[in-house]
């Protein structure tokens, strides 16, 4: 049968770690533990060290590696800052790289998972399902892709799009003009969107873009009027935004764990006529032919893997877990922002993850102020939804499954797509700061949640899976105030069901 602990409750002492985002500067110091996710081919050769910083500024911290996880510290409360790592070997120069997602680093224990990859590999994000050109990826929170001399960028894929958004320091920006586009200033993004290196750029898969500030050029484009780009002046320099349409070049779409071939090139002018050439990987050629400056080969371009974002859960003992009020349990595995980048006036949403040879457990803080639910009949999924609700979706080698539930404990279990998920023993309970809704909305302090996912529920009866098997995964809040409603994924690309448009879940070990 279905066992639901607990019936909400007042909640008292277990929300009072919930704060707002501390100045960077703070005297309330702490270590931060850092998960290293390995990318392409081994990013740990020839390194001898692996340095930590904020932002790329900032006292340099060293990790110990053993294990693919550290933590170092101390580094001061504050956010959002991104963990920047450089792997570095016996030669100058960095060997090895990876970026957090921005963090705010605003009491307890925080965790981060660093996709790290050589130099000449960069990560595409799984990013949100629309981008605005004109505002670009940096409302959506995704960790860099790469930086490399006066290049930043981030890179985000999702089930129609690659996205490249990259800001070029530059201190004199000449423009092109449209009668004579290959002037001035400009970017060129080249594409092999199978990785297949198969020759010149010439292929239905493959894309060259040349932008500049006035004018940009196709030069090869089998799908030119779905390209989305931008070229905008800023200070210090600019930034160039392409969006280059994958899905129909891929025969079953992107996907996390896809490599392409990438190649970035900026060529630079100062207005009388010199240029300067910077390329990502600095040793790519690009040309096919000698003097033919346009056609660029794969040869020597970089790799682009595509990733989706990961929540560790952190394997904790058989009794380290219990179901009484609050969350203090979880506290120690670090948390992970629902939304990458909350707005101003969004709920400040956490989740916490572990697991044990008994099941996962789950728990999510709210610090939402105004609190609606009515009394539901279990299973009834779509008058939950229209309630303050928590669902989880996780897909393994045994299926999917889907777990509802709403403020007051009603359920509803099934599995993507609406097939019956005859769940055994599920436990769960919410905490309220304030007076249980009853069929109506209360002002509120927040709330916090907490499941029990067991294993021979989600199809591992013989035996528990082992350290380190992940899983597809999404947690999705749902707020319904009065009329207004928001729906809060873990998955950047979610709420989905789609495998691989979700997000993942590791098992991993401190």
């Amino acid at each position: 049968m279905i066992r639901t602990l607990h019936r909400p409750l007042l909640l008292l002492a277990a929300l009072a770690w919930i704060a707002g985002p501390l100045g960077c500067g703070s005297n309330d110091e702490q270590n931060l533990f850092v998960n290293l996710f390995e990318v392409g081919e081994d990013p740990f050769e020839g390194i001898e060290r692996i340095e930590a910083s904020l932002d790329g500024t900032g006292p340099v911290h060293q990790l110990d590696t053993a294990g693919n996880r550290s933590d170092f510290g101390p580094i001061p409360a504050g956010g959002p800052c991104r963990i920047e790592l450089r792997g570095t070997g016996s030669e100058p120069g960095r060997v090895s790289w990876g970026f957090s997602p921005p963090l705010r680093l605003d009491g307890g224990t925080h965790k981060s998972t660093i996709f790290f990859s050589r130099d000449d590999t960069a990560v595409a994000h799984a990013g949100p399902a629309l981008v605005d050109p004109d505002e670009g990826l940096a409302s959506a929170g995704l960790p860099l892709s790469l930086r490399t001399g006066t290049i930043t960028a981030t890179v985000a894929w999702n089930r129609h799009y690659l996205v490249i958004d990259m800001t070029v320091e530059d201190d004199q920006v000449v423009a092109n003009s449209s009668d004579d586009p290959w002037s001035g200033d400009l970017v060129f993004v080249v594409l092999d969107s199978r990785g297949d290196t198969s020759g010149a750029a010439n292929g239905p898969d493959d894309f060259v873009i040349a932008l500049g500030k006035e004018a940009w050029v196709p030069v090869w484009a089998s799908q030119q009027s779905a390209v989305l780009h931008r070229f905008t002046s800023c200070d210090g320099g600019y930034r160039a935004f392409v969006g280059l349409p994958i899905a129909d070049q891929l025969a079953d779409g992107p996907a996390p764990g896809l490599a392409m071939q990438l190649g970035i090139e900026i060529q630079d002018r100062d207005g009388s006529g010199g240029v300067q050439t910077l390329r990502w990987p600095p040793d790519w050629t690009g040309t096919a032919t000698p003097g033919d400056a346009r056609s660029y080969t794969f040869d020597g371009a970089g790799r682009l893997a595509l990733k989706t974002r990961v929540l560790d859960a952190r394997e904790v003992g058989r009794n380290a877990v219990g179901f009484g009020p609050g969350i203090d349990d979880f506290l120690g595995s670090g948390a992970v922002r629902l939304n990458h980048s909350p707005a101003a006036n969004e709920d400040d949403l956490r989740v916490y993850a572990a697991w044990n040879n008994q099941g996962l457990y789950l728990a999510l803080a709210s610090d939402d102020a105004v609190l609606c639910t009515q009394q539901r009949s279990d299973g009834d999924r779509e008058a939950i939804l229209r309630d303050d609700a928590v669902e989880l979706v996780v897909i393994n080698d045994h299926g999917g499954h889907r777990a509802l539930f709403n403020l007051t404990g009603s359920t509803a279990y099934d599995r993507p797509g609406g097939a019956a998920w005859p769940a055994g023993e599920i436990y769960f309970r919410f905490d309220l700061g304030g007076t249980t809704p009853d069929d109506d909305c209360r002002e509120a302090t927040g709330y916090t949640f907490k499941v029990l996912l067991p294993w021979a529920d989600l199809g591992h009866e013989a035996q528990p899976p082992d350290l380190g098997d992940t899983f597809g995964f999404d947690l999705i809040v749902y707020d319904n105030d009065r009329g207004a409603r928001v729906v809060t994924p873990f998955s950047p690309m979610g709420p989905t069901e789609e495998n691989r448009s979700l997000g993942e879940l590791r098992l991993f070990a401190y």
